[in-house]
């Protein structure tokens, strides 16, 4: 009889969660563009070539006085270097566009200081005026050197500038920005886009603040706090965000802001993080699989996390507080409701010290929930075995 009223909860679960997915599938009919604002299609060629994402940047530039929509028809488009998002602007996919940082790559031949010439082990989507890092071989952050390229004939990459050091065998090399990123902004849709970070797991490189999909922040300080106004109305929808070194969505002082509706897997790092200072934010019927952490929410308050499925991370949900940071009115406030999470390594969900007065209600969960202060509400969550359905 239990097992059967277990199974009913979770059929009414599912619905909901369902219900959620498709009433978040409706089209926003508002969005960052203003109505009748400009809306730029940008195709691809007949080749069936990868295309330069620097056509995006061409058409975002005019958008930082006018605002606009960029509709991308489909394509595979190298985004090479950052793409810097200014406020009141839409970027919305049709036919299935898919968005891609190129992928690093090993040094096949050792390069002595001062010359310009790298040999790396495999053709690659690198191009002229891109810069790439260049890393040691053995899984380590520290960089032997920055360099841009002045051209690229198959596996060799002519640099602009002369190597300060050697380069041994084995290094390893590849872009280090991330891919989209706002500072200072407001009014942003990014919509119904395929987002690949080319990670490749045999090749380790650094993420957390690089190689992130989407980052957005606003001016703060670690001493200080808020140093001016936040970022605020950016929304991420129906985006497959896959294959980063870093997070697929990073907000940084960033308020009234949402992440629905995607899918993100196959990352070295976070998932959703809502970061330093965030509030009011939102993640809603997302499908995440194959992270570190599900939903990273750090000195952040009065976010919600609800609906999401989280699957093969260390730890599903996770709060807490960065001890450079005063704990003042932070870390509280958040709700964690209706998710489902499974086949974590370590926590279904954490809430550190100095973190107060969250929720915690109704989600099923596998392994355990760890949550250090008494005044966090804790209540109604379904405990499942890994086999469970």
């Amino acid at each position: 009889m239990n097992h059967f009223f277990l199974m009913l909860a979770q059929s009414k679960r599912h619905l909901a969660f369902i219900f959620i997915t498709l009433f978040f599938s409706v089209p926003n009919p508002t969005r960052a563009a203003d109505e009748g604002a400009k809306v730029v299609v940008l195709k691809p060629d007949a080749t069936g070539l990868p295309q330069d994402g620097a056509a995006l940047i061409k058409i975002l530039e005019p958008f930082k006085k006018t605002g606009g929509e960029v509709l991308i028809d489909g394509g595979v488009w190298l985004i090479h270097e950052r793409v810097r998002l200014p406020s009141n602007v839409t970027i919305r996919g049709r036919n299935q566009p898919v968005l891609r940082q190129p992928g690093p790559r090993l040094v096949a031949k050792p390069a002595k200081a001062g010359e310009k010439i790298l040999i790396i082990n495999a053709d690659s989507e690198y191009r002229a005026g891109g810069e790439l890092a260049i890393l040691p071989p053995e899984e380590s952050a520290k960089r032997i050197a920055t360099v841009r390229i002045k051209s690229v004939e198959g596996r060799t990459l002519n640099l602009v500038e002369p190597l300060p050091d050697m380069v041994p065998v084995g290094s390893r090399v590849g872009y280090f920005h991330n891919m989209f990123s706002g500072h200072l902004v407001s009014n942003i849709s990014i919509e119904n886009l395929t987002i690949d970070g080319g990670r490749d797991k045999a090749i380790p490189m650094p993420g957390h603040a690089m190689r992130t999909a989407i980052w957005i922040t606003a001016p703060y300080s670690y001493a200080n706090g808020p140093t001016g106004k936040p970022s605020s109305h950016v929304t991420v929808r129906h985006c497959s965000i896959n294959n980063c070194y870093g997070r697929a969505v990073a907000f940084y002082h960033v308020v009234d802001s949402a992440v629905i509706g995607c899918h993100i897997g196959n990352l070295n790092d976070e998932a959703i993080d809502f970061d330093h200072f965030t509030r009011r934010c939102r993640a809603i019927g997302n499908t995440v699989e194959d992270v570190t952490i599900g939903v990273e929410l750090n000195d952040a308050s009065d976010c919600e996390v609800l609906h999401n499925r989280i699957r093969g991370a260390r730890v599903g949900v996770r709060i807490w507080w960065y001890s450079r940071i005063k704990p003042i009115k932070l870390n509280e406030g958040n709700l964690i409701q209706h998710n489902s999470i499974r086949d974590v390594s370590r926590l279904a969900i954490y809430i550190g010290p100095k973190c107060h007065r969250n929720q915690v209600v109704q989600n099923f969960f596998s392994g355990r929930i760890n949550v250090i202060e008494p005044d966090n509400k804790i209540a109604d969550n379904t405990h499942q075995k890994k086999d469970s359905p």
